[in-house]
């Protein structure tokens, strides 16, 4: 990996922590060996270098992150937002929406949605996708101040566009108009039976992952097609910075030029399953199956390098949402039990 790739994604990467947008859910490497000679340990490193694979599992000396609450929150997990001041949770059995103060943890606020719903962040307002509308809430009063026609029933999910609002579906992504507050255009991206499975967007470019192995990426402002490649095969998308998406697989995660399809590089977390994730600057967190416990862990990888810099085994299991909080991340889960660790890298 060369080292002026590495200083460029960092700087976008710091840059794109405050436009992060949160993935929709439609959802060995071996150690090396400490007795290698010199020789062959420097082989082995000139061939990781050539090729931009991290085959280490071992997590540096340094202090990792620790759990400071677990907390029943809700009776079914649901998504979970960082956004204006609050964190805003989807409590999907009352259909409603709760606020958090994020230093306390404490309920500020109960807001009714008439339906389970996603929730979400964009154009400086908070979103509510439920099963046949979408709900624009003002974040300083908690007020819903616009109810939009969703298209359909399917789960999808809100993308920030570039001054304009996208929902996206497993068939097609719909063009909100924010001073209309209507649909505008519907973009097909299903193709040969196989339809999108997760998308993120950095505020200029939509990214979508197809069934078929398609990484797309369209105009966030237009809608238009600007490529579509083949990338290696994940279940989600965790975040975007600077052209690079991170995708969550079936046992790691992989950074993946979104232009070319290419790995940049590619961590195994030797995972039964990747539950959730999310880019947070320069820092990839990672909630998964550890395959050698059966218990869920929490990892945390540099988005530079793909090295892992610590991890957590967690009380609960699943994560229906992970987002950042200051200095901590959150994670809700399935059972609804809100986790915080503390520790970000």
């Amino acid at each position: 990996m060369r080292q002026d790739f590495v200083d460029k994604l960092e700087l976008e990467l710091r840059a794109a922590g405050e436009r992060r947008a949160r993935p929709w859910r439609i959802a060995r490497r071996q150690l090396l060996a400490p007795a290698l000679a010199a020789l062959g340990v420097l082989a082995i490193a000139v061939a990781l270098a050539a090729t931009g694979l991290r085959s280490e599992d071992t997590i540096p000396a340094q202090p990792g992150p620790r759990m400071i609450a677990d907390t029943a929150l809700v009776s079914q997990g649901g998504s979970m937002v960082s956004a204006f001041g609050s964190v805003w949770v989807a409590d999907i059995a009352r259909d409603r929406m709760l606020r958090l103060d994020p230093r306390t943890r404490a309920v500020e606020a109960r807001i009714p949605l008439g339906g389970a719903a996603w929730v979400g962040s964009a154009a400086g307002s908070v979103w509510a996708l439920g099963s046949d509308r979408l709900l624009r809430i003002d974040p300083s009063s908690g007020r819903v101040v616009e109810s939009i026609p969703s298209g359909g029933p399917a789960p999808g999910v809100v993308l920030d566009g570039d001054g304009v609002v996208w929902m996206g579906y497993p068939q097609a992504l719909l063009r909100v108009d924010l001073r209309r507050n209507a649909v505008t255009r519907t973009v097909p991206i299903s193709g040969t039976g196989f339809k999108a499975i997760d998308g993120v967007s950095d505020g200029q470019v939509l990214y979508v992952m197809r069934g078929d192995g398609r990484l797309l990426r369209f105009d966030a402002r237009t809608g238009e097609r600007l490529s579509a490649v083949r990338a290696p095969a994940g279940v989600q998308l965790l975040g975007v910075a600077g052209g690079t998406v991170f995708v969550a697989g079936d046992s790691g995660v992989t950074a993946v030029d979104a232009r070319t399809g290419r790995s940049r590089w590619t961590r195994d977390l030797r995972a039964e399953r990747v539950n959730n994730g999310l880019l947070d600057g320069s820092t990839v967190w990672v909630q998964a199956t550890d395959r050698a416990t059966a218990r869920d862990r929490l990892w945390r990888v540099d988005a530079r390098t793909g090295h892992v810099t610590g991890s957590l085994t967690l009380p609960e299991f699943g994560a229906t949402a992970v987002v950042a909080v200051q200095e901590q991340v959150w994670t809700m889960s399935t059972g609804g039990d809100l986790q915080v660790a503390l520790g970000k890298g």
